[in-house]
């Protein structure tokens, strides 16, 4: 921090505001190279683990080159001990699921949020009555379909 002052200005507070200027230095405006990722917990392997921090040591220097150091090591440990979780994994649709159960349900959908739209409006009951519709086709086609298949 450079230098820091009380502003005088209103600030609809009880408080003034304190205004500080920070130095810009390169080594906090050089872009991240770590790319946040997950572990899956649950396939932990504690022994692992243990195994690779306690061989791992932290070399002296800086403050923020130690812990680079740190998260280098957490890292590497984590990733030695446990698979990384995918949160963008696409289940496979059902073996009954085509385009024709899609396009109902999309209509499904739509029906349904024009319905909770009208609630205490004069055409409430028609949206009502057509989201049952829409909601009995979809049902009916994905009986049809898993008998089918």
């Amino acid at each position: 921090m450079l230098s820091w002052t009380v502003s005088g200005s209103y600030t609809h507070s009880n408080h003034q505001a304190i205004v500080f200027e920070i130095e810009d230095d390169e080594a906090s405006s050089r872009p991240s190279t770590r790319q946040s990722c997950r572990w899956n917990a649950r396939t932990l392997d504690a022994d692992r683990f243990f195994a690779v921090v306690s061989g791992a040591s932290v070399a002296p220097g800086t403050a923020e080159d130690m812990a680079s150091s740190l998260i280098d090591v957490i890292t590497g440990a984590c990733d030695a001990s446990m698979t990384k979780a995918n949160p963008r994994r696409h289940r496979e649709p059902g073996y009954w699921w085509t385009a024709e159960i899609a396009d109902l349900r999309r209509s499904c959908l739509r029906a349904c949020r024009l319905f909770q739209r009208s609630r205490g409006r004069k055409d409430e009951e028609a949206r009502g009555a057509n989201y049952a519709s829409a909601r009995r086709l979809l049902r009916a086609a994905i009986k049809t379909s898993k008998r089918r298949c």
